[in-house]
């Protein structure tokens, strides 16, 4: 009796040693795994990828590495590989919290909200408890339109937890859609309240504070949402420009306008905006520009169209007028070189004759010195002549008695 039943025990440990204690593929997945963890650690994404991949082939079950690998996939942006990862964890483990958040935040970001939702919900189920869960799934509701439903998973995330900043915030932003904004100023407020650098509760704020007149308050609101970006987003310059350019304070605005650009933050409605500011400082040229980048970016907007229209009729003028006064211009200056050559002939017309006649004049007086430097000739009969002239006096007496 001994002998059959060692025998058996004998074949038992063989066939579960290469399982377990002599590394069989189960427990070299979970190995192969660790050094996968270990590689991405050490920043060597395509490694662990490698390592992932080398652990599902020997365990093709092995559910969390499925959705390990599917993270490296996330960093490297390969979506589709991602996807199909967080998939294959869910069809060994269905109830993979960890899946169902990544698969669910995936088609958030991607826009497949109802997909979203149905993820979420299922996390919930799995653990129900989890603020993040009722935020996520609040987002994927909000953004369907089911505003109510919404609004009760945004409440019950705070529930679960008071400091829930994303949750107020989120709230906050659906009172304003239902026109409630006294309750989202409470809200965005709360959000504040529990992270003070909470960028997008700022901005929100700031943007009440713009719609009520408090311009200068508005200014601090954006001011603080664009340091709370840390230079990535351009939401903060892009509203505090608006804000300067109702002020009517059109440089700063401006530059508001171009470092929201820098950011990356290239709307239509910024590029309508900043042409705006454009015209308003004179500089048409780069207002078309504008203008046309905000009419490609949404073609359907009418008064992008008519914007657009009317800048480029003012240009034609522009362009017309100022060909009109540069001919005016070049009539003007062919009319003074005119003027200036006719008269600096007139000149030396003038010149000419002045000088002919100074010449005649000196020819003239040479002429009058020569006839005057001559002396009389002298015939040897002075005496006689004296004699002449006394007889020649004498006749006049005689015939002139006194």
């Amino acid at each position: 009796m001994r002998a059959p039943r060692l025998l058996a025990a004998i074949l038992v440990v063989a066939v579960l040693l290469p399982a377990t204690a002599l590394g069989g593929p189960v427990t070299q997945a979970i190995r192969k795994c660790k050094e996968a963890k270990d590689a991405y650690e050490k920043g060597q994404v395509e490694e662990a990828i490698t390592l992932y991949t080398e652990a599902i082939e020997l365990n093709p079950k092995h559910a969390d590495a499925y959705f390990q690998r599917s993270e490296m996939y996330r960093q490297l942006g390969q979506w589709d590989k991602v996807i199909e990862d967080l998939n294959s964890t869910l069809t060994y483990d269905k109830k993979h919290v960890g899946a169902l958040r990544r698969r669910g935040d995936h088609y958030l970001y991607h826009g497949k909200y109802l997909e979203a939702e149905l993820d979420f919900t299922a996390a919930i189920k799995a653990d129900g408890h989890s603020w993040r869960d009722y935020l996520s799934r609040g987002r994927a509701r909000a953004a369907q339109g089911h505003d109510e439903a919404a609004m009760k998973d945004f409440s019950r995330a705070i529930e679960e937890w008071s400091g829930a900043y994303d949750a107020y915030y989120e709230r906050g932003k659906l009172y304003l859609r239902m026109g409630k904004p006294k309750q989202a100023e409470r809200d965005f407020k709360q959000a504040i309240e529990q992270s003070s650098q909470h960028m997008w509760a700022h901005l929100e704020l700031g943007k009440l504070r713009l719609e009520e007149g408090e311009y200068d308050e508005a200014l601090k609101l954006f001011t603080k949402a664009d340091r709370y970006s840390y230079g990535k987003y351009g939401d903060g310059l892009f509203w505090r420009a608006n804000t300067y350019k109702t002020m009517k304070e059109y440089e700063r605005a401006l530059e508001d306008y171009s470092g929201a650009l820098k950011r990356k933050f290239d709307t239509p409605q910024l590029r309508y905006n900043r042409a705006a500011v454009l015209y308003e400082l004179g500089k048409l040229e780069e207002a078309l520009d504008d203008l046309k980048l905000a009419v490609e970016g949404d073609k359907d907007n009418k008064q992008y169209a008519w914007a657009l229209q009317r800048v480029e009729q003012m240009l034609v003028k522009k362009k017309a007028a100022e060909e009109a006064r540069k001919q005016a211009e070049e009539e003007a200056r062919r009319k003074a070189e005119e003027e200036a050559r006719r008269k600096a002939e007139e000149e030396a017309r003038q010149k000419a004759e002045e000088e002919a006649r100074r010449k005649a004049e000196e020819e003239a007086r040479q002429e009058a010195g020569d006839e005057g430097a001559k002396e009389p000739e002298d015939t040897g009969s002075g005496d006689q002549s004296g004699g002449d002239e006394e007889k020649k006096n004498e006749d006049d007496e005689f015939i002139n008695p006194l």
